[in-house]
């Protein structure tokens, strides 16, 4: 067995009453292959329920893991429901919120928390691209009364 596969075999995976409940009832579901809307909507919420309560350090994978469904089961789902990729937009988004205000309070590496924050919220994805694109420094140099005077400009690569 691999390293990856023992540490995320030892991550703590206790379900809830409530989980474990879902549980049962996903394996039925499943075992007679069809899965109805009442669950999903049960999953919806439990998922924005997830992004709420977490204190970021477990993503959705975690969580699947939790209720014991395939992740590739929940991204097929997600195709096939909207209301449950909505939920889990919205979620990600809560976790990105949590994580960020704990990288704050220095409980994450704040570093880290940067880097990763594209992975919870498309915003801050967007951002980071718009900083890496090539921009113009202005190098400013200041002569007493005549005031700042731009004396050199250079792409930011080359600086």
């Amino acid at each position: 067995m691999c390293k990856k596969n023992q540490k995320e075999e030892n991550l703590p995976l206790k379900k809830t009453k409530n989980e474990e409940k879902f549980y049962q009832k996903y394996k039925v579901q499943h075992y007679l292959g069809h899965i109805d809307d009442a669950f999903i909507e049960t999953l919806c919420e439990m998922v924005i329920e997830f992004g709420q309560t977490s204190d970021g350090s477990h993503g959705y994978v975690h969580f699947m893991r939790r209720l014991g469904i395939p992740w590739m089961t929940f991204h097929d789902w997600m195709d096939k429901y909207p209301t449950l990729k909505q939920a889990y937009a919205e979620g990600k988004l809560l976790i990105a919120e949590t994580r960020i205000r704990q990288g704050l309070l220095r409980k994450f590496e704040p570093t880290l928390v940067k880097f990763t924050a594209g992975h919870y919220d498309p915003s801050y994805k967007d951002a980071d691209e718009q900083d890496n694109a090539k921009v113009k420094v202005v190098v400013l140099e200041n002569y007493g009364e005549t005031g700042r005077i731009a004396i050199e400009q250079r792409d930011k690569d080359k600086a």
